[in-house]
This record gives structure tokens, C-alpha cells and sequence, in this order.
């Protein structure tokens, strides 16, 4: 397995984040067990994970923040060994199938890292000895998927 999202939600919409801790624990236990038993892993330091609460605050919902949310979470690599999952606040983007995604639902990690490629795409292709045609060849059929890819995310 080279990427997935493991996903754990509450049962109701007033289920805390202390309470799905647990569950999100053990949903972790049997997919990286699972994937320990077929052969596969974990790379640890690829992983990583967002614990998503609310707090009212007399007039508006607000994302609790991580130093409020409970405990650690762990997986296991493909020796057995434990370690610790990578916890990011909800406003911190990561990349994730090949889209840097934040919980919150900002766009600013993605616009950054595309305006980055495409400055890049820019320089090289202005340095580049090569005809019109293959600019263009390589500009729609080439780049252009680089930001096709995740435009419908963003």
C-alpha cells in the first residue's frame, strides 16, 4: 500500500474527541496489523494524523486546538515495533495523495507549492532550446496535469 487515508468519525454529532481517541486507536491497531499480516507496513515517518473537535465559544464554532485534544496515538512498523503518530493542528496542510490538504480547509500550502512548480516550469522552459510545438507539446500534455491533478480538490 503506498497511500491511503484511514478515516474515523464519531457516532453522533456530539461525540467528543476523548471518545474517538479510542476508537481511532483501535481502527489504527487493526489496519496496521492488518497490513503487517499481508506483507505490508507502515513507513512511520510518512504518517501522520489530525484529531478534529469543536468548541463553542458563545457565538461561534472553533476548531479546539492540539495542546487541548487528548493523548498519543501509535503504529506499528513491520518489526512490531511501536511508534508515535504524527499529530498536526487542523490549519497545518500535508501532502496526501499527491495534494497538500488542510483540515481547515485552507489552500494556502497547495497555492504556494504550485505557484513554486509552475515558477519552476516557467524558468526552464524560458532557458529550453526546443521548437514552439514542443513547448506547447510539453506544456499541455506534461505540466498542465501537474495542476489539472489537484484542481478538484482545491
Amino acid at each position: 500500500m503506498d497511500d491511503a487515508d484511514l478515516f474515523s468519525a464519531g457516532k453522533t454529532a456530539y461525540t467528543t474527541a476523548e471518545v474517538l481517541s479510542v476508537d481511532f486507536q483501535a481502527a489504527l491497531h487493526r489496519w496496521t496489523g492488518g497490513l503487517i499480516a499481508t506483507g505490508g507496513s507502515i513507513a512511520p515517518e510518512k504518517s501522520f494524523c489530525y484529531l478534529i473537535d469543536f468548541l463553542w465559544t458563545g457565538s461561534t464554532w472553533e476548531y479546539r486546538k492540539l495542546e487541548d485534544l487528548p493523548g498519543e496515538f501509535t503504529i506499528q512498523d513491520k518489526t512490531g515495533s511501536t511508534f508515535p503518530l504524527q499529530r498536526y493542528e487542523v490549519s497545518h496542510a500535508d501532502k496526501t495523495l499527491g495534494v497538500y490538504i488542510a483540515m481547515d480547509g485552507n489552500e494556502e500550502e497547495e497555492i504556494a507549492y504550485l505557484t513554486k512548480v509552475s515558477t519552476k516550469f516557467g524558468q526552464q522552459l524560458r532557458t529550453a532550446k526546443c521548437e514552439k510545438n514542443a513547448a506547447i507539446y510539453a506544456l499541455q500534455f506534461s505540466f498542465m496535469k501537474t495542476l489539472e491533478y489537484p484542481m478538484v480538490v482545491t
